[in-house]
């Protein structure tokens, strides 16, 4: 992947800005710290942020469920996840 994402990064005018979702802040981390220069900026969006040489798999073991799982209320009618308004200040 990040072979992949940096073919994409070298063709481009600008420097971008890179987006990460989920397991994509393995690779964001990667490249930051390979290639720092080649971004504007990283951003990590409910992305997986880990520590310095720190894998996938020791991350995932410390995981017992989703941090925000009791945050958030499923809409089933209007096919939609909605964040607890009344918890906002727990978060």
């Amino acid at each position: 992947y990040i072979d992949c994402i940096m073919s994409c990064v070298d063709k481009c005018d600008q420097t971008p800005i890179l987006v990460g979702h989920s397991f994509a802040g393995m690779f964001l981390s990667q490249i930051a710290a390979s290639y720092p220069q080649k971004i504007k900026k990283f951003i990590y969006l409910t992305a997986y942020v880990p520590l310095s040489g720190e894998s996938f798999l020791r991350i995932s073991e410390n995981l017992s469920e989703a941090p925000l799982s009791n945050e958030l209320s499923v809409d089933k009618e209007k096919s939609s996840i909605l964040l607890k308004t009344e918890n906002v200040h727990n978060i």
